[in-house]
């Protein structure tokens, strides 16, 4: 008995514990069930504690992300009115203009076309200045004058026709670049945009006094005539106060104008380039002009040694035809002497002795 009242009562003792620890509404639990709840709740707390910090932080962030966009409409909108001013809205608009301008049939076959022509120049003008310099520096001596019996100025004369042609072309390249630098249209002048020229500008002061003076012809007995008043009043020129108007030129449409200030914008943009060319074709010029300066006195130089040749063969012929003569004058003194030998009186002749 004793041990069983003693077994009974540490299970009174458990199921009191128990009934402590889990809730009224629970039914009876068995022991382990105690330490999965609490393994249930120490994992559901962090994840519990997780979330509501991200939803704050999301929340905090959605806030921020729609404060900074309306802050940036906000500067946008401010940008854009500023842009909506013409002077930066012109100035917004010209590199679009210069790419159309750029585009458009004129600029975009000749830039091209007059770059490729200034770099083959440059190439072509290296090579034909080696040569002049060459043919400049050619020693006479070691010329073989024989070779140039048919035409001994060929060479020079091919030279210069060639310096010729590459300073003709730096010419053509150099007004080319102008005609592409220029602006399209000259200005007007203000004061000559209402149709009245200059020089009606200027005689119109002159006019009124012209008219006067044809009243003042007119006589007396011509204004007593009712006759003559009707044709005196038709001379009279009509009154303009001063100013002949002629009629107004047609002005160009928007679509032109847009185009010309296109092209005005697209030179603009191109007119640094090509102007750094004009220095360098102004020099080349230069180059071959002394080039053909060289050639043409190393020609000078061949002209006169071929005629000093000419003149040293001439002398040589001569001489040689002298001493053909002397020795035919001196051949026949001598016979002259033994005939006279022979003849005289008391000499002995050749075949005695």
């Amino acid at each position: 008995m004793s041990t069983t009242s003693s077994a009974e009562a540490p299970g009174e003792n458990n199921d009191s514990v128990q009934l402590n620890n889990v809730p009224s509404n629970s039914g009876p639990s068995s022991e382990e069930q105690a330490p999965y709840s609490i393994q249930v709740d120490a994992q559901l707390y962090p994840w519990m504690y997780m979330t509501s910090t991200l939803e704050a932080c999301f929340k905090n962030d959605e806030e921020t992300t729609h404060e900074e966009s309306d802050s940036h409409s906000k500067a946008v909108n401010v940008e854009e009115a500023a842009v909506s001013d013409p002077h930066v809205q012109a100035e917004a608009e010209q590199p679009i203009k210069f790419y159309d301008e750029l585009s458009s049939d004129k600029l975009a076959k000749e830039a091209p076309k007059v770059m490729h022509s200034f770099q083959t120049h440059g190439d072509a003008c290296a090579q034909v200045e080696s040569e002049a310099l060459q043919i400049a520096s050619k020693d006479m001596s070691d010329v073989d004058l024989d070779d140039y019996e048919n035409n001994p100025m060929k060479p020079y004369d091919d030279m210069l026709e060639k310096l010729e042609a590459l300073q003709i072309q730096a010419s053509e390249l150099e007004i080319a670049i102008l005609r592409l630098t220029e602006p399209m249209s000259a200005p007007t002048l203000p004061g000559l945009s209402s149709g009245i020229s200059r020089s009606d500008a200027d005689n119109s002061n002159s006019i009124p006094e012209q008219i006067e003076l044809e009243e003042t012809k007119s006589t007396p007995e011509s204004n007593s005539d009712p006759s003559s008043a009707p044709e005196s009043s038709l001379e009279l020129p009509p009154p303009s106060n001063g100013i002949s108007i002629r009629t107004e030129p047609k002005e160009p449409s928007a679509e032109t104008r847009e185009k010309e200030a296109e092209a005005a914008v697209a030179r603009s943009q191109i007119a640094p380039i090509f102007d750094a060319c004009l220095p360098i074709l102004r020099a080349r010029k230069a180059n071959i002009e002394m080039a053909q300066q060289l050639v043409e006195g190393a020609k000078e130089m061949l002209a006169m040694t071929l005629h000093l040749e000419s003149l040293g063969s001439e002398n040589g012929d001569g001489d040689d035809y002298n001493d053909v003569e002397n020795d035919d004058d001196e051949d026949s003194d001598t016979r002259d002497s033994r005939r006279d030998t022979r003849l005289a009186p008391g000499g002995n002749s050749s075949d005695d002795e």
